[in-house]
């Protein structure tokens, strides 16, 4: 097993892709092969990948298929699908070490399916597969086939650049539902133990780890800590070029220090996304209905969308403003070509009709480009559409204007909310109930019932409300969230909103061609909202571990424990171990879920710092509000 270690601060996505890279050119160092001279001439060697379904979420959310070809990947399938021969070609196999892919593959070089295997497991293979695999390899006289076998440690998804999943779902249930067994609790830490040192050793670094007592991430810590003893105890290179100096702190909660931000009702593009559009590994399907006919269309938003990249984590009317500004700039661009060859559009565009040779060719060079800008805004101009569509049919505006002073409502704004049948659905007001009921500090029993009657009487379920009563408690002596609100830097509520004032006449034409009418109705209440940005429970935690002294909370996280992998294990007594010290890198993993407006808020306050710190966010599985409720109302 060879670790690719990084020198300086990557980005987890960047250091994730140049993981597989390496993996599919057969588990050789890119940069190295480019080095060689005959690399054109002799690289890529073209080659056929296999995956499981979870080889295929780690490799989608990151690289598209023009990116396989690239590394001469030139037919790509499912474990499990009927395949046949390709004998001439080499085969990676990108699975997890399960007894199943391991007959899969045996039974695949029996057959002679391909010329050889390079077997790439996502995590460690125990020691009895290992064995197993060998034992069976010899049985079918199919070893000399098998090339290299190596621990990839690339189980989990990234999301973003600095953002992960490990895509165990319902961490949060077994967590805190009295029906799970110590095996199954058990299982369940373990799981987020391989998973999270997978994304330890893609890193490339063994961090200082803190924790609350007495909870799961208690749990995890001392296993994971354990965990990364023995990797640098047994293996001599992994992490020995790093410098010393330079550690991350890693910073494990459970998701009950703060279940607000996992069912809030959003502003900013990537959080409205997840929320209307249920978006999945970065995928988003938009159905549209055309006389009766209901087709769908799927896109993919990655770190390849200029576009996305710039404009995820900004409110929503801020982005529908810089998509006319990007439609503009096209026009303009394609207007100067167009304008040059005598032709209406881009699509009547003919290099014959070109006179002058020289910006013949510079035109050509630009077609590729501008094409590729008109598929990106039309992508979004679709998914703003489908925004702007739930906004009006669920009065999202009027939610988040509310959540965003929870504190400054009384019974009466909450009854009439509740109450109003024009304004979202049952859910949409269950969310916002929960969220008023975890920000006040008492409600009155005759108050509650009468709520709970409201509730009741709009269609609401009460199953995750019982579960939120019932640990409330214990969250509110850990939700230790700032109260000081910060407005955005150079941010006002005029700015934030006049992107909705300022739309061009072909945006707000396709509204209106989507049934969307009345847009300057959608956003008039909330127009004159400032939305100030708050520290959520987690930045704040985070915040008094990275900065001691800084935070309001500092002294509730002082009690928080410590290990450090690096200790030695007669030095188990850490109380020596300076908690006052300054971090500049962290990274923050929460168990029981997590979501892309606790991750924006996160990346807010990292870029806000002097000198920037850079965070690495993640979770067990990421949820949507909708996904989280239907979670807690499980547990009731």
């Amino acid at each position: 097993m060879s670790l690719a270690i990084s020198h300086e601060t990557s980005s987890l996505r960047e250091t994730h892709i140049r993981s597989l890279e390496k993996l599919l050119n057969l588990n050789q160092d890119v940069e190295d092969l480019e080095k060689d001279p005959n690399y054109k001439s002799e690289f890529p060697i073209w080659k056929v990948l296999i995956f499981d379904k979870s080889g295929s979420e780690t490799i989608s959310s990151v690289l598209r298929i023009s990116d396989l070809r690239k590394h001469g990947v030139t037919v790509h399938m499912n474990i499990t699908s009927s395949r046949q021969p390709i004998a001439d070609v080499p085969a990676i196999y990108f699975v997890q070490p399960t007894e199943e892919n391991v007959e899969y593959i045996i039974d695949d070089l029996s057959k002679g399916l391909y010329e050889s295997a390079y077997v790439c497991f996502s995590s460690s293979i125990p020691r009895s597969l290992l064995e197993k695999f060998a034992e069976l390899a010899s049985k079918t006289n199919t070893s000399h086939m098998i090339n290299q076998v190596y621990d990839q440690y690339l189980n989990y998804v990234v999301l973003e650049s600095d953002f992960f999943s490990l895509q165990l779902p319902r961490v949060f249930h077994t967590i805190h539902s009295p029906s799970s067994d110590d095996v199954l609790i058990e299982h369940t830490i373990q799981s987020t133990v391989n998973r999270l040192f997978s994304v330890i050793v893609t890193l490339g670094t063994i961090p200082i780890i803190r924790c609350p007592q007495g909870s799961a991430a208690e749990l995890v810590a001392k296993k994971l800590n354990q965990r990364l003893k023995d990797h640098l105890m047994n293996t001599k290179d992994v992490f020995g070029s790093l410098n010393p100096k330079v550690r991350p702190l890693l910073i494990l909660l459970d998701r009950t220090v703060d279940l607000v931000p996992m069912i809030n009702h959003s502003w900013t593009y990537q959080a409205l996304i997840h929320d209307t559009l249920n978006m999945q590994l970065n995928r988003v399907t938009i159905e549209s209905a055309d006389e009766g006919k209901v087709s769908k269309q799927s896109y993919d938003l990655n770190g390849s969308d200029y576009f996305w990249e710039a404009n995820a984590n900004k409110p929503f009317p801020e982005v529908a403003e810089n998509i006319d500004e990007e439609l503009t700039r096209y026009k303009n661009d394609a207007n100067e070509i167009t304008k040059r060859s005598g032709v209406s559009s881009l699509e009547e565009f003919n290099a014959d009709a070109f006179t002058d040779s020289a910006y013949l060719k510079t035109a050509v060079s630009l077609l590729p480009e501008l094409t590729a800008r008109k598929q990106l805004l039309d992508m979004h101009m679709s998914i703003a559409t489908a925004i702007l569509k739930a906004i009006q049919e669920r009065h999202l505006d009027d939610f988040f204007q509310m959540e965003d002073n929870v504190t400054g409502l009384n019974k009466t704004a909450i009854l009439a909310c509740i109450n109003d049948k024009s304004k979202g659905t049952p859910e949409d007001k269950l969310r916002f109930f929960i969220i008023w009921y975890l920000s006040v500090d008492a409600v009155p029993s005759t108050d509650l019932q009468a709520y709970e009657e409201a509730l009741l009487n709009i269609g609401c379920t009460l199953e995750a409300l019982n579960f939120v009563k019932r640990v409330r408690e214990i969250t509110k002596m850990t939700m230790l969230a700032s109260s000081t609100a910060r407005p955005a830097a150079n941010q006002s509520g005029d700015n934030i909103f006049r992107g909705f004032s300022s739309l061009s006449s072909k945006f707000t034409d396709r509204f209106k061609e989507a049934g969307i009418g009345g847009l300057e109705n959608i956003i008039s209440g909330v127009r004159n909202l400032i939305p100030f940005r708050k520290d959520g429970t987690i930045t704040s935690i985070v915040q008094s571990l990275m900065d001691p002294g800084s935070s309001s909370v500092s002294k509730q996280t002082e009690s928080y424990l410590v290990f450090d992998p690096k200790a030695s294990q007669a030095s188990s007594d850490l109380r020596g171990i300076n908690k006052r010290q300054i971090f500049n890198e962290a990274i923050v993993c929460v168990l029981g879920g997590g979501n892309y407006l606790e991750y924006g808020n996160l990346m807010d306050w990292a870029k806000e710092q002097n000198p920037p710190k850079h965070i690495t966010y993640g979770s067990t599985d990421v949820q949507s509000p909708s996904q989280f409720m239907n979670e807690m109302a499980s547990l009731s």
